[in-house]
Formats: structure tokens, C-alpha cells, sequence
């Protein structure tokens, strides 16, 4: 016992005099780093944290040589949301392996020639929500250290962010420095068309598995703008000026299993106007879309593993098809749906939806109906009877949201409230005429056939009463009435 408690002992003050080194190497850095002393040096969380501290200039060789003569070692610096107008002194060759290097929210305009040569563990650089143009973005910029297999590369860079800037344009060499970049973030750039110097800077980056043309004020795109991206996953074009689906485009996107075309004014979908066979894509987005009415035959035909679909938010969105999403495959009679698993349906304006316009209906994790205006009458019923307990199911919380709009008997009823009624929901006819009312419509022609019976009869005897005693006496009048002869008139 006496053992253990002295171990625990010396363990204690061993700690404590780490400790108290570690504070005191913190301390003076503090003191002697002009970094530690604008910024908060967090040498635990490998952290320089420079961000909202009014900057204005980058720091010199001097502040970092002060800060490694204390040996620790950091991996994320962060100088987002400052007052920085230009990146104009490289970053020194640093015993810390910088990995992730933030920018953003500042108001840069220039960045010089070999900004981040010397960062030879940089992963990711966030230049997005400044002021840069394409004339100052060079490839130069981000050249790296020599290398005898590639050119002056910056081999550790996997994510670059260039969002929200002013580039409409880029150098054609641009990437050739990065060329193992995986993901590229330029969305929000008013690049309105895809130059050729764009699309030969593409072909330097095959690697890249993320890339962001969302909000880019592009109208079409290029046929082989995809081409070398074998490894693509993810692509987001949200936010752009499609009128169409770019289909052709898209042909080229073999590989992408997630596609985001939110918020773009892209009209009906049909056999014209579809999607391309897109072997894996297993996400696609469509929400806020406007111009969206309707998604005819063979709309989604081409897309065999798609699982997951949002189609919200599209308020002018009435009718699908049930063969929108069918296929065959080659040589084959047999018609198959995509594997959905996820699907949401909710703020648009659909009034029905059909059986057949998915087939495993109980395969399904989540399924939202919630905020459409549905038409509860005998078209509803595959609705209320079988997807009803699914979207119980899987997201119950919005259940709630399900209700009728018409017609006006049902208005304003929940769905799950029908459905554990055991209610049956009737046809409308043909002419609109609502059979709800039936019911009332024929209580009140009962109730006007028995009260009008005694009321004929009583009209009846009023009326006798009233006339029959006259036309009696005239009756009576005439039985003794004899018109004379002719010979009686001439004796007169």
C-alpha cells in the first residue's frame, strides 16, 4: 500500500511540473509571439485562433519564428473575419504542419506568388467571402516545392474554397499545381458561362470527388464539362439558370451519387426534358423549383439506384405521373423502380397520388406528404389506407400536417385521424357534384315528400269546399232546363 501510494505520489508531481512547464512555454510564447499576443494560441487543440481580431497585415517571418522557439505545434490556423485586403507576404517554412488554413470573410484582393510553397502538410484553404478576381488568382499562387514526378506541386492539398468572390473566369493552369484536389468550391462566383480556359483547367484535377457550381448564374453547360471527373460523387448546381435538365451534361457524370438542382427554374419534366442514364446516382434534389408542374413519363427513367429524392417545396407541383420513374432494362419486358428508401413530397400541390407510381412502398425509411392540399375522395384511399401507417412509421412528428383541403366535409381532417376512423373515401362524379352531401340532400327530400302529401290533400278538400257547392247548383240548374221547338217560335 505504501508502494502504490508513493507511485501515485511522484506521478502527481511529475504531472505538476509538466504542467507547469507546458504553462510556461504557453506563457512565453504569449509573450514573446506577437501571434499569441493578437490571437489565442490554443497548443492542446493545435489551434492559432486569429479570427474577428481586426487584422489588417499577415504576419512576418519574425512573429512565426518567435512562436516555433517555444516548440509547440499547431495544425489549424483560423484568420477568417478580418480586415485582411491582400495576402502579400508568403508563409515560411514552419516546424508546425499546418494543415488547415482559414481565410474566409475578409476583403482580399491580391494574394502574391507562392502564398503556401512552403506549407508542406496543408489540406485545406478557405478563400471564400473575399473580393478576389480572376486577375489575381494566378497559378502561381499556389505552387509548390519541387518535385521531379510533378510540377512545383502542393501535394497534400485535398480542399480548396474559392466561394463567394468575383471570379468569372479562370487561368487554364490554374490547377496544375493542385492537381490531387478532391474537393472545389466555387459556387457564387458570376461566372455565367463555362470559358474552354475553365474546362481545361478541369482536366488537371481528375481526382476530385466534390465540386460546387451552385449559384454560378449558368444557363447551360458545356457536353464534356464532366468528362474528367471518373471520380465525382457529389455535385451541386443548385441555384442556377437551367431551363432544361442538362442532360447532355449529366451523361458525363457516370459516377455522381449525389446531385443537387434545387432552386433552379426548371420546368415540366417528361421524356424530353429528363434525366440521363446516371448508373449511380443514388441522392438527387429538386426543391424550390418554381416552374415545376408536372413529372411526366419517363422523367426519371434513367436513374436505376436512386435512393433518396426530395421534391419539396415546389408549389406549383400537381401531378405525377406513375410511370415517371419506371424503367427496363436492355432486353428485358419486366418494368422496375428505382430502390427509393427516401422521399419527400411535402410543400408542393399535389392533391392524389397514385399506387403505382412506386412499387415497395414498406421499404421506405422516411416518407414525407405533409403540407400538400390533398383531395380526400376514392383516389386517396391507397393513401390513407397504406402509406398513412408508413409516414406514422418513419417520420411521426409531421403526421400532424397531413390533412384534407377538399372536399368540404373532410376539409381541414387529418389524414390519421380518417385512417384509425376506418373511414372508406367516395368518388366525386364526373360533373363535381360532392357525394358527402348526398345524405342530407335526400333527408331533405324525404322530409318534403312527407310533408308534402298532407298539404296536397288539404289543398284539395280547401278547394272542393270552396267550388265544388257551385258547380253543383248549375248542374242542378240545367236537369230541368228544355230549349223550345222551332213551331212554338212561330206561333208567337
Amino acid at each position: 500500500m505504501k508502494l502504490k501510494a508513493i507511485l501515485v505520489f511522484l506521478f502527481l508531481v511529475v504531472g505538476l511540473i509538466y504542467g507547469d512547464e507546458k504553462a510556461t512555454k504557453t506563457s512565453k510564447a504569449k509573450e514573446s509571439s506577437e501571434i499569441c499576443k493578437k490571437c489565442k494560441c490554443n497548443p492542446d487543440e493545435k489551434v492559432i485562433n486569429c479570427s474577428k481580431k481586426g487584422l489588417t497585415k499577415m504576419f512576418t517571418v519574425d512573429d512565426w519564428s518567435a512562436l516555433e522557439e517555444v516548440g509547440d505545434e499547431y495544425e489549424i490556423l483560423r484568420m477568417d473575419h478580418n480586415l485582411l485586403d491582400e495576402i502579400d507576404v508568403p508563409f515560411p517554412t514552419l516546424k508546425s504542419a499546418l494543415k488547415i488554413i482559414d481565410f474566409s470573410h475578409n476583403k482580399i484582393k491580391k494574394i502574391v506568388k507562392n502564398a503556401f510553397t512552403n506549407l508542406s502538410y496543408v489540406e485545406e484553404i478557405d478563400l471564400s467571402y473575399n473580393d478576389i478576381p480572376t486577375e489575381a488568382l494566378k497559378p502561381n499562387v499556389f505552387e509548390g516545392k519541387y518535385s521531379a514526378d510533378e510540377y512545383e506541386p502542393i501535394k497534400t492539398l485535398k480542399i480548396l474554397k474559392l466561394s463567394f468572390n468575383l471570379l468569372h473566369n479562370f487561368d487554364d493552369d490554374i490547377f496544375e499545381h493542385v492537381m490531387h484536389l478532391q474537393e472545389l468550391h466555387l459556387d457564387n462566383n458570376p461566372l455565367q458561362v463555362i470559358h474552354p480556359s475553365l474546362m481545361s483547367a478541369f482536366s488537371d484535377i481528375p481526382q476530385l470527388t466534390y465540386l460546387n457550381l451552385s449559384r454560378c448564374e449558368l444557363k447551360e453547360l458545356p457536353d464534356s464539362i464532366f468528362h474528367p471527373f471518373k471520380a465525382l460523387k457529389v455535385l451541386d448546381l443548385q441555384g442556377n439558370l437551367f431551363e432544361n435538365v442538362p442532360t447532355k451534361a449529366l451523361y458525363y457524370a457516370k459516377n455522381v451519387r449525389e446531385l443537387y438542382l434545387d432552386d433552379c427554374p426548371i420546368g415540366d419534366l417528361n421524356e424530353k426534358n429528363s434525366f440521363p442514364v446516371m448508373p449511380n446516382l443514388e441522392k438527387l434534389s429538386m426543391t424550390y423549383m418554381q416552374k415545376l408542374r408536372k413529372i411526366s413519363h419517363g422523367a426519371f427513367a434513367g436513374l436505376e439506384k436512386l435512393k433518396e429524392l426530395r421534391l419539396s417545396n415546389n408549389h406549383h407541383l400537381s401531378s405525377i405521373e406513375d410511370t415517371a420513374f419506371t424503367f427496363k432494362k436492355d432486353d428485358e419486358t419486366e418494368t422496375i423502380w428505382p430502390p427509393l428508401r427516401k422521399l419527400s413530397l411535402d410543400n408542393n400541390n399535389l392533391t392524389t397520388l397514385t399506387s403505382d407510381v412506386f412499387i415497395k412502398w414498406e421499404e421506405m425509411e422516411e416518407l414525407h406528404l405533409h403540407d400538400n392540399p390533398w383531395i380526400c375522395d376514392c383516389e386517396l384511399n391507397y393513401v390513407l389506407s397504406h402509406l398513412m401507417p408508413i409516414v406514422n412509421r418513419t417520420t411521426p412528428h409531421l403526421i400532424e400536417h397531413i390533412k384534407c383541403a377538399e372536399p368540404p366535409a373532410y376539409k381541414d381532417r387529418q389524414l390519421m385521424e380518417l385512417k384509425n376512423e376506418d373511414y372508406h373515401l367516395r368518388c366525386l362524379d364526373k360533373y363535381g357534384r360532392h357525394p358527402e352531401n348526398d345524405s342530407a340532400l335526400l333527408v331533405a327530400l324525404l322530409i318534403g315528400v312527407l310533408l308534402g302529401i298532407p298539404l296536397t290533400f288539404a289543398c284539395i278538400l280547401i278547394f272542393k269546399r270552396l267550388f265544388g257547392e257551385r258547380k253543383g247548383a248549375a248542374k242542378y240548374s240545367r236537369a230541368f232546363y228544355k230549349r223550345a221547338d222551332m213551331q212554338d217560335d212561330m206561333h208567337i
